[in-house]
């Protein structure tokens, strides 16, 4: 019986301090069928913050960590960031073809059409306006569909 309560408790230990699954990003071939999937590494960036315990009011520097989701597309790159987010996200395309039809759709998690915005450049800002929760973003460049999920915070 002992046995069975030292398993249980280390069942629930690992629950409790469960892993966190690592972003990932995909590699598709140019007509579209994903070739390859990787480990995206999270990128830090360091950030200038005031310390409030300071007395004499410097800055210091603080280590913040962002993190890109991205796929390949055949050669053009795709780039989503920050997500999860507080409501602005960017979209970062590499080799954007300005000649073809391109913009985006995002929808609220019941399937509601919330925004459609056309892609002009190669980083576009998407302000998500609505409560925190999970959103859909596709992205329509010509012929090729792209669906991404997108967390609010």
């Amino acid at each position: 019986m002992k046995v069975i309560s030292v398993f249980f408790m280390l069942f629930l230990f690992v629950c409790a301090h469960g892993q966190t699954t690592p972003p990932v990003s995909f590699d598709y071939d140019a007509d579209g069928n994903m070739t390859a999937r990787h480990v995206v590494r999270s990128l830090s960036s360091m950030t200038k913050s005031a310390t409030s315990d300071r007395d004499d009011g410097k800055e210091t520097q603080a280590e913040e960590e962002q993190i890109f989701f991205s796929v390949m597309n055949g050669e053009q790159k795709i780039s989503i960031y920050p997500n999860p987010t507080s409501g602005n996200i960017f979209l970062d395309i590499t080799l954007l073809d300005t000649k073809q039809r391109n913009f985006i759709r995002l929808y609220d998690a019941v399937g509601r059409l919330l925004l459609t915005e056309q892609i002009n450049q190669n980083l576009t800002p998407v302000v998500i306006r609505g409560p925190a929760g999970i959103y859909l973003l596709d992205i329509h460049l010509g012929n090729n569909v792209m669906k991404w999920k997108i967390i609010k915070e």
